[in-house]
């Protein structure tokens, strides 16, 4: 893939934004996001279902574009509900949309009955506005109506889920899980808010989009002289612990430190803190405010010393996801005091980018406001390097770009057909986990999630599962087969061609079962990772009628014979031949392992790499604090060269340009790996094996990113590069197999293999340089957005087979936002990779290890 392919220009949607209440003073993010997306050129028009008992506003609501219309409230049987709906039925008929089906009217009358009359006409209003997608604010009212007016528009829609609306105990759980799977995407607000909503609805579609700041209006200044004055914002609830605040500015002024307090916010507890107050002796010493518009906000907070935010989980379950008005003090340059509640630690890293305290602790928070108060170069020090994070991470325009994103992502997936051919996808290869933590596994859940969501139905056929069921496939049936028993390496071998053979029966079963009871479906498609000892089940897969895709991952009867035992290389080679010649269409992860196919084979083989999922990735990884974190992920054997990066690690330590290495990962020299580091001087972190879905947490952490390869050939296409980029992570790496022609110059920097002098010079020059860091991390993102992503490698690979075939493996008219893959070649071109580079795997992937025989087993589950 040439690095200079452009960007794919996503189309302006006319978007329905529905909230509860419009105009809402304490709801500022919402303001400030449909400004900052009506600047990006989308189309806006606001439905509000109350309207507003608030007294004053905020300027910026004058800046907004967008019309308002507040939805009639009423009950179920009004008269106007049935008219409004009986408009509602005639309108879909005139815009060709299909009459209303049974799942509409079962959500429809399972409502309460002014969520139902407020839907149908939020349904009518829709449609009556050319809206194109539904986005709400809010999982309970709000999420609610949209919900089911969705589905009586039959339009697609997502929503943002905050706090109160997912943590509260007073949450129906039954109708909270029906909003949060039904909605086509749930944008939580924090990652700890997305971890959430998927323990709540596992089948939820999830993605973390930090609320952004709008950094023209939150100019930074440093905080270098400032009175002892804490400010705290918010309403005046139990979760935003007001009892610690007050009790604290009684403590510090007890110790001697003259300090006073700004409170600004109303609420239920107004009366019980000013009584409190009062109590301890701070008539004046807190400047009660009310409620205040934000450039005042902005003005206090921009004067204090320190903004506290001692959150914490009230007893009603209720809790922060991540205040706005924290993010708002960090971007202007007043140094922050939070809790580790909800996502306070994904933006307060603590004596980095602010202070951190236990909740319920008024002493704790005194000793850190008093730091504050007292060290001005400590208030300098976390002030700078939160601005930073808050640049990297909380830009407005940056969320309106994600928010974009997933609005198109939406759109192109709604384009799909639901009743695709079935899927059996097979993995016969013991080594291989379906749904097991290596990088093998992984490859295997993300090709089977975009299955998933392309097909009627899809069938994985395993040698092993070897872990639960990952998000995403709770509706894939398995079939396991089980392990054999052998003493020997041949009778490994022979065990695992009867294991094909098993493996072909059944998928011989399925595919015949499925053309006989749908004739005139689509033709079943047989998709199998490539095997060391398997032929039989594409070959009887294709004689079953069925369409047939192999997936070439590693030349793995030179890796058999090189890094293990191989008693019959001559029919190891004929079997590889056979399954490659078998498959309509046989693809490689890089150049070199398709030059081995094809040399051994006869035929061509495509090259198709791996990518990311940009839902989980989402690009915005970094501490900004220093020193830099260096982030590893990968097995800790010789291959993967983790001794070059501890080398360089240790010479940067002893130039005076330290890093902290965070190793991800588990293997034979981990612990050799960590020791040498810390032998060094080098402040290292190991988590050991960690889950696929871990992963962008722990990358989210890092300030940049590393892939180093030992000198010699390489056939590698490493996943964890992808995901790197994914993860919007300046990245250093190896030049090997493809990735100089996948990876353009500004989107990572590629060295020599085993060259350790360049990698030492190019992981210090990141150091050194925080704008090249953030210039890199941002054309790695744009780079994986555009080219490296699921869909994309999916999309491809259907192209060719189309090419190959003739007709369509899918029915389906688009599948991409530009009618191709982001970024793709001409077909013809057999040696291009528009999904960007993709992992054969190390080779104790592809181990054979044979344990006690299991008998096969069908479970479906979800």
């Amino acid at each position: 893939m040439s690095p200079d392919v452009p960007m794919s220009q996503p189309t302006v949607r006319r978007i329905g934004y529905v909230v509860k209440c419009y105009p809402r003073f304490s709801e500022t993010f919402i303001v400030n996001e449909i400004l900052a997306r009506e600047a990006a050129g989308d189309d806006i028009a606001i439905a509000a279902l109350r309207t507003t008992t608030d007294v004053r506003f905020h300027a910026l609501l004058a800046r907004v574009q967008a019309p308002v219309s507040w939805m009639p409230v009423e009950t179920r049987g009004s008269t106007r509900m049935w008219q409004a709906l009986d408009r509602l039925r005639a309108l879909r008929a005139n815009l060709g949309k299909d009459p209303l089906d049974a799942d509409a009217l079962e959500a429809l009358f399972d409502e309460e009955a002014a969520v139902a009359a407020q839907a149908v006409h939020l349904a009518l209003w829709a449609l009556e506005n050319d809206r194109q997608h539904l986005h709400a604010h809010f999982a309970s009212i709000s999420g609610r109506t949209t919900r089911v007016a969705a589905k009586l528009a039959g339009l697609t829609w997502s929503l943002t889920a905050h706090a109160k609306d997912i943590f509260h105990e007073s949450n129906d759980p039954a109708r909270l899980r029906a909003v949060l799977t039904d909605a086509d995407q749930v944008v939580g607000v924090s990652d700890m808010t997305a971890e959430w909503i998927r323990g709540l609805a596992p089948s939820a579609k999830v993605t973390r989009i930090y609320n952004g700041m709008d950094l023209d209006v939150l100019t930074f200044t440093a905080p270098v002289d400032r009175p002892a004055r804490v400010v705290g914002v918010g309403r005046l609830v139990a979760k935003k612990g007001w009892p610690e605040f007050i009790k604290a500015i009684a403590m510090l002024r007890a110790q001697g430190v003259p300090a006073t307090a700004d409170i600004a916010g109303t609420g239920p507890l107004e009366a019980e803190l000013h009584q409190l107050a009062h109590e301890l002796g701070l008539d004046d010493a807190i400047t009660w405010h009310g409620p205040v518009p934000q450039h005042e906000v902005i003005e206090m907070v921009r004067s204090a010393a320190v903004f506290a935010a001692p959150c914490v989980v009230a007893d009603d379950g209720d809790r922060d996801g991540l205040p706005t008005v924290l993010l708002e003090s960090m971007a202007l340059g007043t140094p922050v005091v939070g809790t580790p509640v909800a996502g306070i630690p994904e933006a307060v890293h603590h004596d980095r980018t602010g202070l951190l305290v236990a909740e319920h602790d008024p002493a704790g928070l005194t000793a850190a406001l008093k730091r504050m108060i007292t060290d001005a170069d400590l208030r300098v020090r976390l002030a700078t390097a939160a601005r930073t994070h808050i640049e990297a991470h909380f830009d407005i325009h940056d969320q309106a770009r994600h928010l974009r994103d997933l609005t198109e992502r939406v759109a192109h997936t709604s384009t799909t057909s639901p009743d695709g051919p079935e899927v059996i996808y097979v993995v016969t290869d013991p080594g291989i986990p379906a749904y097991g933590r290596k990088g093998g596994s992984a490859h295997v859940q993300e090709i089977l999630r975009e299955l998933v969501g392309r097909s009627r139905k899809v069938t994985l056929v395993a040698a092993r599962l070897g872990g639960a069921v990952p998000p995403g496939l709770e509706g894939v049936t398995t079939i396991e087969l089980g392990r054999p028993r052998t003493a020997t390496p041949a009778e490994a071998e022979r065990a695992l061609q009867d294991l094909d053979r098993q493996a072909a029966q059944i998928v011989d079963a399925l595919v015949s079962a499925a053309r006989a009871a749908r004739p005139k479906a689509p033709i079943p498609l047989v998709y199998q990772r490539y095997g060391l000892w398997s032929a039989d089940v594409l070959e009887r897969a294709a004689a079953a009628g069925a369409r047939t895709i192999l997936e070439i991952n590693a030349p793995l009867v030179d890796e058999q014979r090189t890094h293990r035992v191989l008693v019959d290389e001559a029919g190891a080679r004929a079997l590889t031949q056979r399954a490659i010649r078998a498959a309509d269409l046989a693809y490689a992860v890089s150049g070199p392992v398709a030059r081995w196919a094809e040399e051994l084979a006869g035929v061509d083989v495509a090259v198709i790499g791996n990518g990311v999922d940009v839902d989980r990735f989402t690009g915005t990884a970094g501490s900004g604090a220093e020193p830099p974190t260096v982030v590893f992920v990968g097995t800790f054997r010789p291959w993967h060269a983790p001794d070059l990066l501890v080398e360089a690690a240790a010479r940067l330590q002893q130039a005076g340009t330290p890093i902290t290495l965070l190793l991800v990962g588990d293997g034979p020299s981990l612990a050799e790996t960590v020791a040498t580091a810390r032998a060094a001087g080098v402040e290292v972190e190991a988590t050991g094996l960690v889950e696929h879905e871990a992963v962008p947490g722990l990358l989210a952490r890092a300030d940049i990113a590393c892939a180093p390869y030992p000198a010699g050939e390489a056939y590698f296409s490493p996943l964890k590069l992808i995901e790197y980029l994914g993860a919007g992570l300046p990245t250093v790496a190896s030049a090997i197999a493809d990735l100089p022609e996948l990876i353009g110059a500004d989107e990572a920097i590629l060295i020599a293999p085993g060259d350790l002098e360049a990698l030492t010079a190019a992981l210090a020059e990141l150091v050194r340089d925080p704008a090249r860091r953030a210039a890199l991390g941002r054309a790695a993102r744009a780079a994986a957005a555009t080219r490296f992503t699921w869909q994309a490698v999916v999309d491809r690979m259907f192209d060719l087979l189309d090419s190959v075939e003739g007709s369509p493996v899918f029915p389906v008219a688009e599948r991409s936002l530009e009618g191709e893959g982001p970024g793709a070649r001409p077909v013809e071109d057999r040696r291009t990779n528009p999904a960007g580079a993709g992992p054969a795997e190390s080779v104790e992937d592809g181990a054979v290890d044979l344990l006690d025989d299991e008998p096969a087993r069908e479970v479906t589950v979800g």
